[in-house]
């Protein structure tokens, strides 16, 4: 008989945050060569969109590509950092809040207001908080 365990995923550093980028696929520009390929039509009139679609199948893994990139660009800041799709995971014990924020702000991302995993943070939609025990 084959039992399966399911564990509860738990944070191990007491510091940990949440940045949030702020309308982060608003924030991803296209390629003026791309804009035909990214074309919508409203009313009889075709837009082009100068931003990544957000509905686009591709887009969430464009969005984990430029945000890795970005992150992997500072090796203390890439050791501290843990990113999926527009969330990152802060470890404060290696990295400041700070410092991840200014990165991302010198690319163009920038960031909601982030919060504090320990008090409850929103994170790939989902309310979680971390503990401080081991």
């Amino acid at each position: 008989m084959v039992t399966s365990r399911r564990t509860r995923p738990r944070l191990t550093c007491a510091l940990a945050n949440c940045a949030n980028l702020k309308d982060a696929y608003l924030q991803i520009h296209v390629d003026e060569a791309l804009w035909p390929y990214q074309t919508v039509e409203i009313k009889g009139s075709r837009y082009c969109l100068t931003r990544l679609g957000f509905g686009l199948n591709v887009a969430p893994l464009v969005m984990k590509t430029v945000l890795s990139s970005v992150l992997s660009r500072d090796p203390v800041v890439k050791e501290g950092t843990s990113a999926y799709v527009d969330d990152v995971l802060v470890n404060e014990d290696v990295v400041a809040i700070s410092r991840v924020q200014q990165d991302l702000a010198r690319y163009g991302l920038n960031c909601k207001a982030h919060e504090r995993v320990a008090e409850g943070a929103r994170v790939l939609g989902l309310r979680v908080w971390g503990s401080t025990r081991d």
